[in-house]
């Protein structure tokens, strides 16, 4: 946990690698999530510099992020989601210890 000024930020960084033992091309869609926060003082930023370019964002859907990706026989594609969660030091949140 960094502390920038008042506030206290934590940087996650997930890594899902997708592999096709199919025997055959394939058409994947990989969906995840990030956190949406319902409090104006707890703000979640996605890092769109290290995260892999290509998702989609459902506005019906707020923190589900959708990548497409065409897998060939025996292909392998590595999908990086990277956020920030930044809220007020002392304000106790489940998942932040």
């Amino acid at each position: 946990m960094d502390q920038k000024g008042k506030d206290d930020e934590v940087d996650y960084k997930f890594l899902t690698t997708l592999e096709n033992h199919l025997g055959r091309d394939a058409m994947v869609e990989l969906q995840d999530r990030i956190p949406v926060s319902g409090d104006e003082r707890i703000t979640v930023t996605l890092d769109e510099r290290d995260t892999t370019s290509g998702l989609i964002r459902n506005p019906n859907e707020p923190g589900i992020l959708t990548w497409n990706a065409t897998l060939p026989q025996g292909g392998k594609k590595e999908i990086v989601l990277r956020y920030r969660v930044r809220v007020p030091r002392g304000l106790p949140i489940a998942g932040m210890e």
